[in-house]
């Protein structure tokens, strides 16, 4: 899949938190899948995460919608009102909890898939890098770096050594 199809990414997040929605912090799990699918870049899976986390939201406000309707027709007014507000407040808390985890898993899942594969795919002047091939992330072994076994001998003993002088 396209690491750059953002929409969807965030719509495989979205039905991942829907349908995991039984276990906590689906909305996290969701972004993180969306996240790790969107690629290395960590500015690129908070964005897709935090939009998982909206699309994932909407399945939740739609049932709050319709329970609030349900409670609106066979309820007294001032209770009804007093529902419906209550019901206000918690689609605000359901959506920022969806958005907060969503994002919060898109930047874990990108950057696990930076981890697990490297910044493939990502230019490096973007992930903050120095481009020029001279700069390397690991050190190079050199000569000097080989290890000491036990077959090679140690110290000033002339070539042969004691098992005081071996390295294990």
């Amino acid at each position: 899949m396209a690491s750059d199809d953002t929409l969807t990414n965030a719509l495989i997040g979205a039905v991942a938190s829907v349908v995991l929605v039984f276990l906590p912090f689906s909305p996290a799990l969701g972004g993180a899948l969306a996240g790790y699918l969107q690629g290395p870049d960590t500015d690129e899976g908070l964005r897709v995460g935090a939009l998982s986390g909206v699309i994932a939201a909407v399945p939740i406000a739609l049932l709050a919608v319709l329970a609030g309707a349900f409670f609106l027709a066979v309820a007294p007014s001032r209770a009804a009102v007093v529902f419906l507000l209550f019901v206000v407040v918690a689609l605000l808390f359901a959506l920022a909890y969806a958005v907060g985890l969503g994002a919060l898993g898109g930047l874990l899942g990108s950057y696990l898939r930076e981890e697990f594969e490297g910044p493939t795919g990502t230019p490096p002047e973007r992930l903050g890098r120095d481009p020029s091939p001279e700069a390397t992330e690991f050190h190079e072994p050199t000569v000097d770096d080989e290890p000491v076994t036990d077959d090679e001998p140690t110290g000033s003993g002339g070539g042969k050594s004691t098992d005081d002088e071996r390295l294990y």
